[in-house]
């Protein structure tokens, strides 16, 4: 563009009085510009609609970079940031004590606001919770540059120093409520908070979180996109400010292109990445099976890579998974699976590949708006479900689509939509009580009669079952304090099996002889049954690798390896520690604790840590050529995972690899694994 044109576009968005509008097309404009140096008239555009960060300070004039001065803040790296209008209206308004609830947009910047926040105001114990592990380790990993003044605890059984940043999901953070209430809390910051609104067991554990910590803490900073209205009196909300901003940094340029045939439908899909190669795509599906089967079609219509890293990234796959996986093939090609079931290890290294530009299109389920946090230049929204259930609802759609764009990299997002969407509508921020939350909340509930009919005929089923007040009483207490996952209808499930249950059977529990598991057999109900003939292979799986495991289970999909191990890591394990709190309780005489067997079943009957280092991004096939090697503690379960860390800083990157290439079991992606894994947890 001449500067003539741009004078006259600028000149043309001054006048417009819709503020919006405004802004819109002035992010247009930029996305037009290619100079590499704004005209002053185009710095004071930016400043008119408030998108201070995409102003330049060299050719500002004088009173346009005391305005940028004015909003650049320290967020605890080595440049401070300049932040835009809004984010700095809501970070004085959190500096100044104020307990918020913020709904903005996904493209908002809210992440530099709790940077900025903690840096300026130094709370001594932080609690952040976040949807999921994937997020969790990714908010780990910013916030590492805090880790001189803070304890930036994410696992179980963490060492509690002086001043502490937690990062967990709901779940994780159950287990800390206690030690929390301890030391006290300054800052309780909850991201998505708008998932309280679900009716499963998640969204009740995040509702008892947020119940016993937000009065304790002295303020509170919650987070969610798209909500219209708050109608709730729980948590002490009322007594919060809710801020509503649709202060957008990038624009969207939606092209519908709705297909009604699956064939037509993935053919558009490939033209569509094929005419963006050199451009970083993101595509919704609605299920892992669905991503497995596009990442097969489009991986057809591309030859390989000449990327090294790919190459061996598609090699490494194959040696250590499954040789037909559609992630290997289609990883050599540019293209990448992200779905919640995966491990860790290689969610983490996709999005990474994906945001260095290795990788160019990335397949998705739901863990696209609750799993990373990661935006493209063009997003395809291949369906309008969440799994196989009925269409998403209008705020679930503005949540994918603000995936689209980003600050600094794409000023216009490209949202291709192939399935027909949700019409508009209000999403409001209300909660009907279920009978679970009359046992498990801190809250006075407003609840209707026939609720209160539900709980006392659960109160009435436990008495009858136990017969005993005193124990009764115990385990009202027990579900109160959070530390029971199971809804109410599966605890008095167990409690009625206990009754007739030898607790003899639980010893045999602390033994390898699965054929003894008698007490194990006993609890299955339809909700948790696993063929034990799978849980005695998988009970192999640090002596195996996941190919001999996979051949031995006679299953040909690697998608149902990842749901048996999903079902024993956290679903089994979570039921039997359950099994074992009200066990404590019904057979207090006997002394008899199952936690070692719940600790095998978490860890998957591997040593403790290493599920642990998968979150921190060091799969378990190389902690298992450490291991083997003796040059860590891998396998030594009496060290916390704080301990080992400091193990790993000691030896040094280079030394292990050193160490590896030594003793020739260095595969050429390990290095990538290594280097991220360090990367994560150095002291800064």
């Amino acid at each position: 563009m001449t500067e003539e044109n741009i004078f006259n576009k600028c000149a043309r968005i001054f006048q417009i009085n819709n503020k919006t509008e405004q802004r819109n097309e002035t992010i247009k404009l930029l996305n037009e510009i290619d100079q590499s140096q704004y005209m002053p008239i185009v710095n004071h555009l930016i400043r008119e609609v408030g998108l201070y960060p995409y102003m330049q300070y060299d050719s500002c004039k004088w009173f346009d970079k005391i305005l940028i001065n004015s909003f650049t803040i320290n967020i605890g790296e080595k440049e401070p940031v300049t932040l835009h209008l809004k984010q700095s209206e809501i970070l004085k308004q959190l500096i100044e004590g104020n307990d918020l609830i913020l709904s903005a947009p996904t493209s908002f910047g809210k992440s530099f606001i709790i940077d900025a926040l903690i840096n300026f105001k130094k709370p001594d114990n932080v609690l952040i919770i976040v949807p999921t592990i994937s997020l969790m380790d990714e908010t780990r990993r910013r916030l590492n540059k805090f880790s001189k003044q803070y304890n930036i605890i994410t696992t179980s059984n963490a060492d509690i120093k002086d001043k502490n940043i937690f990062v967990f999901p709901q779940e994780r953070a159950v287990g800390y409520i206690d030690k929390i209430k301890e030391i006290g809390l300054d800052l309780f910051i909850v991201d998505e908070f708008y998932k309280i609104l679900s009716s499963d067991n998640r969204a009740l554990t995040l509702k008892i979180v947020i119940s016993k910590l937000s009065k304790i803490s002295k303020q509170k900073y919650y987070l969610c996109p798209n909500i219209s209205k708050i109608n709730l009196s729980l948590f002490g909300i009322n007594r919060m400010k809710y801020v509503k901003l649709d202060f957008n940094t990038v624009f969207l340029n939606i092209k519908k292109e709705i297909c009604k045939s699956k064939k037509n439908k993935d053919n558009l899909v490939l033209n569509i990445i094929n005419n963006n190669k050199n451009k970083q795509n993101l595509i919704y599906v609605n299920q892992p099976s669905t991503a497995d089967k596009l990442a097969t079609f489009l991986s057809s219509g591309f030859k390989k890579s000449d990327s090294k890293i790919l190459q061996n990234y598609e090699k490494w796959l194959i040696k250590n998974y499954f040789k037909d996986w559609p992630l290997a093939d289609s990883v050599s090609k540019g293209i990448c699976i992200h779905y919640g079931k995966i491990h860790r290890t290689i969610t983490q290294m996709n999005v990474k590949l994906f945001n260095e530009n290795q990788i160019f299109t990335t397949i998705c389920t739901s863990s696209l708006i609750e799993g990373v946090n990661t935006s493209a230049e063009n997003l395809i929204i291949y369906s309008n479900k969440i799994d196989r259930k009925d269409p998403f609802d209008n705020f679930t759609y503005k949540n994918i689509i603000g995936r689209s764009g980003r600050m600094f990299k794409y000023f216009i997002g490209n949202v291709y939509i192939l399935e027909d969407t949700p019409k508009e509508e209000e999403k409001n921020l209300e909660l009907s009580p279920i009978v679970d939350d009359i046992f498990k909340m801190d809250e006075e509930l407003q609840i209707t009669e026939e609720l209160n009919t539900k709980a006392n005929k659960i109160k009435d089923e436990i008495y009858n079952c136990v017969e005993d007040k005193n124990k009764v009483d115990l385990i009202l207490k027990l579900i109160k304090s959070g530390k029971i996952n199971s809804n109410m209808e599966d605890v008095v499930y167990i409690l009625k099996k206990l009754i007739n249950l030898d607790p003899n059977a639980f010893n045999y529990l602390k033994t390898n002889e699965i054929s003894q598991w008698s007490a194990f057999k006993y609890f299955m109900s339809s909700k948790h049954h696993i063929d034990f003939n799978h849980l005695e292979i998988i009970m192999k799986s640090w002596n195996k690798t996941i190919p001999e495991l996979i051949k031995e289970l006679k299953i040909d999909n690697i998608l149902k390896y990842f749901e048996l191990e999903n079902k024993v890591t956290y679903n089994l394990s979570a039921y039997f520690s359950d099994i074992n709190e009200l066990q404590k309780i019904i057979f207090s005489k006997q002394n008899i604790d199952i936690s070692d067997f719940v600790n095998r079943l978490s860890s998957l009957f591997m040593p403790a840590k290493v599920l642990q280092l998968e979150e921190y991004g060091l799969p378990r096939m190389i902690s298992k050529k450490i291991s083997n090697l003796k040059l860590l503690p891998i396998d030594n379960n009496e060290i916390t995972i704080t301990e080992l860390l400091d193990h790993f800083r000691c030896i040094s990157k280079e030394k292990l690899i050193n160490k590896l290439i030594e003793a020739e079991l260095l595969e050429p992606f390990d290095q990538n694994f290594i280097d991220y894994f360090y990367d994560g947890i150095m002291i800064m």
